[in-house]
């Protein structure tokens, strides 16, 4: 499809007709008048689309033609060929004068291009659900055209010697970078960047337009390329060998993937980056904007303002990645604590055999696995374990011990990694039950304390079940409801008070409220009594007489007086009587649950290690689960920088 060259009238009077239009686009732009009817012109063929029609076709446009709307107007849809077919998201609208398709047509150009050189035919042509959206004529009125074929390109212009043919291929390209450049100053990490550089970095972008359920990137594979989504969503999903597909979420329109590309060392060939850590799916009709990795980082090393606005997008996208995995150790945190322990990491990317640290450093990051993998090696470089699976941590013994690493931490391959500081680490998962408990299970194993069983997630759904066959699962249940009592308790008191002192200007309605939650904490204690500690109960635990005498004499006090301040039912009441039945779990039952196969299969699943030699000693009393007074002790609020890293998780990324 295309014109020719004018020869005759009828044709000369044709290209006269276009003249108008096309002088109000820039595909004439320094082209001489003369030369612009004589032989730009004649080129273009006229065109009309009925309403509602596609403006694509096998008589009409093809994917990678170039057209100037004479008259009528056109929408532009995220619509993938299907003339017709209604219910496509409109993007834009366009009029006369406006000019659709240069991209595309810059695309086809290229592969016509490199076949040339390469001495062979043209590539396959784009078939229409590749193009980068639908186009429709709107209702109400036909639509005339004025298209420009990529054949009459190859055939009259590629290789033109005219001055005309020579600026006409300049104007395309122009055109073709203008466009980019309009999508890329929707990004405010590019707000910085002068209209020169927009377009230099257009020059090196792609557009790529996908239909639901195309696979973008593919978990294990090499990442070559940066991609920004600039319409529809995306699925990101992640497996392992153990689990099923688990979907991390979702990426909205200004999001950023496969930034993999960019930190690592891609060389020349582009096949020495990072292994993609998840794949990623087109969930609806998608527009995105592709990059080749190599000419991406050397673009930012020439713009360092962009490259931290975009690391900073990348940070939160892996830390809002690493809340999604609901990581067990996260498990005990608050979710204010939550919050600034991931602001407070920072990612970090390791060479294929970089030592990430080695046996005798002192302990100064703790480390979680984004991607790669981490081979830990003792002194006489005997592999004591391998880090695979995304969220998998390394590095805490030497934090938890306060001791030199007895072990060296090597990057197998391309890896990328999110490490937190020591100071910022103690902070955060010392006084962290479900940390702790963590921590000493993956060192010490089946020699772990029956307080870490119980405080672990894992384990302790393990334990409970081994304690139902052996009829003793009232011991799990009184403790499991001590704890859950202890956590009710503190905040009915701590709110109570808020809520006393917020109105203490009206004495008697704070008292009230202080008297309340004196009753209400009563009546929780008087549960846990009639469940588990009274004589008459079905669950009763074995706890010494006198233990049993004297709760149920606080409960009783508790009775004679509504007053918070002075009862003696407080939160930490069955402290003593829940140490008393773990110490019996721990001298009746742990040691069996230990050398089950269940117990194991746990502990594998945590990634614990195999210490390979007996000089790797541990400070035990620094890695001992804190008692609960001190876990309340030290908690803290970070309610101010949690807020602040929340807001910018949740913020958009367009400009």
């Amino acid at each position: 499809m295309g014109g020719a060259h004018g020869s005759t009238a009828k044709e000369a009077k044709e290209a006269e007709s276009m003249i108008e239009t096309l002088d109000m686009t820039p595909l004439l732009k320094d082209i001489e008048p003369d030369a612009a009817l004589k032989v730009i012109c004649p080129l273009f063929v006229r065109m009309k689309i009925k309403e509602e029609e596609s403006i694509y076709g096998p008589k009409s446009m093809q994917p990678d033609d170039m057209c100037v709307v004479e008259s009528g107007a056109l929408r532009l849809l995220t619509k993938h060929g299907i003339p017709g077919q209604e219910g496509g998201t409109e993007l834009h609208r366009y009029g006369a004068g406006d000019v659709l398709g240069a991209t595309q047509m810059a695309q086809g150009i290229e592969s016509v291009t490199a076949a040339k050189q390469k001495g062979g035919k043209n590539a396959a042509k784009n078939v229409h659900d590749n193009s980068p959206t639908d186009v429709l004529a709107c209702s109400g009125h036909d639509v005339v055209l004025l298209v420009f074929s990529l054949e009459v390109y190859e055939k009259y212009i590629l290789d033109g010697q005219e001055p005309a043919h020579e600026k006409f291929r300049e104007n395309i390209a122009t055109l073709t970078h203008d466009n980019c450049s309009k999508w890329l100053r929707r990004f405010n990490f590019f707000d910085s960047l002068d209209q020169q550089q927009l377009t230099l970095l257009a020059q090196i972008g792609t557009f790529l337009s996908l239909g639901p359920e195309v696979e973008i990137l593919k978990q294990g594979t090499v990442a070559s390329a940066f991609y920004i989504l600039l319409h529809g969503t995306l699925q990101v999903s992640l497996s392992d060998d153990k689990t099923e597909k688990k979907d991390l979420g979702t990426l909205q329109s200004g999001a950023l993937f496969g930034e993999s590309a960019l930190l690592g060392d891609l060389g020349a060939s582009g096949r020495r980056g990072l292994k993609v850590s998840a794949s990623v799916f087109t969930q609806t009709q998608c527009l995105v904007l592709k990059f080749n990795g190599v000419d991406f980082k050397q673009f930012l090393k020439m713009h360092p303002h962009c490259q931290t606005g975009i690391e900073q997008v990348m940070k939160l996208r892996d830390m809002g990645r690493l809340q999604a995995l609901q990581l067990p150790i996260f498990e005990g945190l608050s979710q204010s604590r939550l919050a600034v322990v991931l602001q407070n990491m920072e990612t970090i990317t390791f060479g294929s055999n970089d030592y990430i640290f080695s046996c005798g450093d002192k302990g100064d990051f703790f480390y979680v696995l984004l991607q790669g993998v981490i081979t830990i090696t003792d002194d006489d470089d005997q592999v004591l374990a391998k880090i695979t699976r995304q969220g998998e941590y390394f590095g805490e013994m030497a934090l938890v011990s306060e001791a030199p690493r007895n072990a060296s931490a090597i990057a197998t391959e391309s890896s990328t990694c999110a490490r937190l500081s020591a100071a910022q680490f103690r902070s955060a998962f010392m006084y962290s039950p479900v940390a702790s408990a963590e921590f000493e299970l993956k060192a010490m194993r089946e020699k772990s304390s029956c307080n870490a069983v119980l405080s672990h997630p894992f384990t302790s759904a393990a334990f409970k079940a081994f304690l139902e066959t052996e009829h003793a699962e009232e011991n799990y249940l009184f403790w499991d409801a001590v704890r859950r009592y202890r956590t009710e308790a503190l905040e009915l008191v701590a709110k109570a008070k808020k809520t006393a002192d917020a109105i203490k200007e009206s004495p008697e309605d704070a008292q009230e409220v202080l008297n309340q939650a004196a009753l209400n904490l009563g009546f929780l204690a008087g549960n846990i009594n009639d469940l588990y500690v009274d004589t008459s109960s079905k669950h009763q635990v074995n706890l010494p007489n006198k233990m049993v005498k004297a709760i149920a004499k606080k409960i009783e006090s508790a009775k004679e007086t509504d007053d918070l301040e002075t009862t003696n039912v407080t939160p930490y009441m069955f402290d003593d009587a829940q140490s008393e039945i773990v110490k019996m779990l721990e001298q009746d039952n742990l040691k069996r649950f230990a050398q089950t196969q269940q117990f194991e299969s746990v502990l594998d699943d945590l990634g614990s290690y195999i210490m390979a030699k007996e000089e790797h000693n541990l400070n035990l009393e620094a890695m001992r689960m804190p008692s609960t007074q001190e876990i309340d002790k030290k908690r803290s609020i970070y309610h101010t920088e949690a807020t602040k890293f929340r807001k910018e998780f949740q913020g958009s990324m367009l400009g």
